[in-house]
């Protein structure tokens, strides 16, 4: 039996889930409001990362998302297939029980995929900051700059 007072229900199995109520609604007001990153309306926030107003803002901003990361991925593989003999060779990599099983967008996802853990374990070239130089000309033996001086520059 419930009994009510001037802030309503105060029976025992009532008291925490009005006490729990109250700090969500002084939760969400201390919050304050955010604009929706998809459409730019401004709401009260359910959640502290809430980002979006609606469900359908929020399916909206995924869709874009994931259009974005698929052109992303598209790209990477395009200029990974020209520049790398790896990727040449994992793309046309064919056993008698894989051939043919995949799509072409399915494949391509797997390399991109493939690349990308690839590319945790590479490391930057020794010397990287030598590449204007030797783009110049200047000569190099055993990683060190060879300097050669003007008499010698003049007889060769």
């Amino acid at each position: 039996m419930h009994h009510y007072g001037t802030e309503g229900c105060v029976c025992t199995p009532c008291i925490p889930i009005a006490r729990n109520s109250r700090k969500k609604a002084e939760r969400q007001a201390a919050r304050g409001t955010v604009i929706c990153v998809c459409c730019g309306n401004s709401f009260i926030p359910t959640r502290t990362d809430a980002t979006t107003c609606s469900n359908a803002c929020r399916q909206k901003q995924f869709r874009h998302r994931r259009k974005e990361n698929d052109k992303r991925a598209d790209e990477y593989v395009e200029q990974q297939l020209h520049n790398s003999k790896i990727l040449n060779s994992c793309s046309r990599h064919r056993t008698v029980r894989s051939k043919g099983c995949l799509s072409n967008k399915t494949a391509l996802a797997l390399i991109f995929k493939l690349a990308e853990a690839a590319e945790k374990s590479w490391r930057r070239l020794d010397g990287h900051n030598q590449l204007p130089k030797v783009i110049l000309g200047v000569k190099f033996a055993d990683g060190v700059e060879v300097i050669r001086s003007q008499a010698q520059a003049a007889a060769a």
